[in-house]
């Protein structure tokens, strides 16, 4: 069961619960007991745990500000991504738990993180539970779909116009992409990347095959440079951004990514058609 908006005590909690992107403030936390929690996005303020038990839990892209824990105890349990401001426990209370690219600060008016690992012994917790063949499998499909993208772009390219082609398949990453904000399974959200793979590539082969047709001969190689330069660059650009949004909230991403899919649709429209036609000397 996952809970989408919460605040205050949380008595609706039991094993197996996923929290998703609530605020838990001015709580008291007495004789929690939970097992395979799991907290995303989850904001704990002035809250204080009392003879509670996390066994087996996750807690990623958290924060937690002014926390007291007595008597409270963290087992096999991962913080990841997690900022933690001032946070009164006793170092007995982690056990086989362990901090993963987080921030911890002693004080809520210190800007200087300190590392607590010494009170956390090392875990695999974050892999226990992987199933990676799963995981390579489903990478495998979404690679393979490009095959069969490659091929069907080289052939559309000479049936249709060029700067149509490009314009539809941009579209149908945008879709794909807004897919994922409604599929819930994880086979759904591979369906949804296959799809974008599939389209992608012959996105990136159309418009080069675009860009090398509309120019003259003298600056044709000039301006494919220009392209995977300024590609480049928007991949470096798009890494660190969607790295700081999707703390905020992980459809902000999916959403401009979606919405430049569509914007440069537009503008593809507008580009001069070059099929069977005599390239510019």
């Amino acid at each position: 069961i996952a809970y989408r908006i919460i605040s205050g005590d949380l008595n609706i909690c039991s094993d197996n619960s996923h929290v998703d992107h609530a605020t838990v403030n001015n709580s008291a936390w007495r004789n929690k007991h939970l097992r395979n929690a799991v907290f995303r996005g989850v904001l704990f303020q002035n809250t204080n745990f009392t003879e509670c038990s996390f066994h087996d839990c996750f807690f990623v892209n958290c924060s937690f500000i002014s926390v007291n824990s007595a008597n409270s105890t963290f087992t096999n349990t991962c913080f990841k991504h997690t900022r933690n401001y001032s946070w009164i426990s006793e170092s007995e209370s982690f056990v086989n738990s362990y901090y993963d690219n987080s921030l911890i600060f002693e004080s809520g008016q210190s800007d200087e993180p300190c590392c607590l690992h010494d009170r956390c012994e090392t875990s695999c917790y974050d892999d226990a539970n992987v199933d990676y063949n799963k995981v390579y499998l489903e990478l495998f499909y979404v690679a393979l779909a490009t095959v069969p993208g490659c091929i069907i772009s080289a052939i559309m390219v000479d049936v249709l116009r060029r700067s149509y082609w490009l314009s539809s398949l941009l579209v149908l990453s945008a879709g794909s992409c807004i897919l994922l904000l409604f599929f819930k399974t994880a086979t759904l959200a591979v369906v949804a990347l296959i799809v974008f793979s599939f389209v992608s590539v012959g996105t990136s082969i159309t418009a080069s095959l675009i860009t090398s047709e509309v120019y003259p001969t003298e600056l044709r190689s000039t301006a494919s440079g220009i392209l995977l330069s300024v590609a480049r660059v928007g991949a470096i650009l798009g890494t660190l951004l969607f790295g700081l949004f999707i703390n905020t909230h992980p459809t902000i991403p999916i959403l401009i990514t979606g919405s430049c899919f569509v914007a440069a649709a537009i503008c593809s429209l507008f580009l001069p058609a070059t099929t069977r036609k005599t390239l510019l000397e």
